[in-house]
């Protein structure tokens, strides 16, 4: 099993939008072999940053996530 983090900054006054996105991603990822949970934390001092932590089974699962175009990055 790993755990991915992946950290994203957005534009003052996106958030909303860019936690729509990331609801997004996150159902395409459910529907994908070897994804197991994933959870996006948002700094209490910035409200623009944002960290994702997704947990898979394999790195080679992950891999295959974030070379397709919905995936992780």
């Amino acid at each position: 099993m790993i755990r991915v983090m992946i950290e994203r900054r957005c534009l003052p006054g996106k958030e909303a939008r860019l936690r729509e996105l990331l609801v997004q991603i996150r159902a395409a990822a459910m529907r994908r072999v070897g994804f197991i949970s994933g959870e996006t934390l948002r700094s209490a001092d910035d409200p623009s940053l944002f960290l994702t932590v997704g947990t898979w089974t394999t790195r080679e699962a992950w891999k295959a996530w974030d070379t397709t175009p919905s995936g992780g990055r």
